[in-house]
């Protein structure tokens, strides 16, 4: 009896390759992430500059500077917004009203005494696209979110097996039904 060792080296490359997932995602992959969205920041708080340098803020204005200092604080402790630290803020946030004012943002009231509209509208939307970027960037660096991925290729690769293993008996017993009736 022959013993093929397709099966063996496709589940050894399979094995590598998940390996090299995990070191990418736990390792370099993290730090980029960060990276990419400090960058990110940082460009937002470039087009607050590029405001104030074209007259619609002040660069005095009490105004553009909490917004920037917001900005600041974003990138400052980007790498504490984690998903289980973002969880636990929410869930003391439910729990006590108090920590809604200790908690609550510096940025967002500056932005809402904002008597000119326009601006308000410019400013919310910087503030609205750092914390996405926040959000974006605690999810990306979730070792959960590496599992799911892991996960979700894993039901991919084997979605596809099962499929090839359902047309493969059908194809075999085709060609044997058509040997069968050549032969008599």
């Amino acid at each position: 009896m022959e013993v093929s060792l397709i099966p063996f080296a496709n589940a050894a490359i399979s094995w590598f390759l998940l390996l090299g997932l995990i070191v990418m995602v736990s390792g370099p992959m993290r730090s980029l992430v960060l990276d990419y969205y400090r960058q990110k920041i940082y460009e937002l708080r470039d087009e607050l500059f590029d405001m104030a340098h074209h007259g619609e803020i002040d660069f005095n204005d009490p105004i553009y500077r909490e917004v920037r200092a917001g900005l600041h604080r974003m990138i400052r402790v980007l790498h504490l917004v984690t998903v289980p630290n973002l969880i636990t803020i929410m869930l003391l946030r439910v729990r006590r009203n108090r920590l809604r004012k200790i908690l609550h943002n510096p940025m967002r009231r500056a932005i809402a005494s904002t008597s000119d509209p326009e601006l308000r509208e410019k400013l919310e939307a910087l503030e609205q696209l750092s914390v996405r970027f926040a959000l974006r960037s605690a999810i990306l660096r979730s070792p959960l979110t590496a599992v799911l991925a892991i996960a979700v290729l894993f039901c991919m690769h084997m979605g596809s097996d099962w499929k090839r293993s359902l047309r493969t008996p059908a194809r075999t017993l085709q060609v044997n039904a058509d040997h069968y009736v050549a032969e008599n």
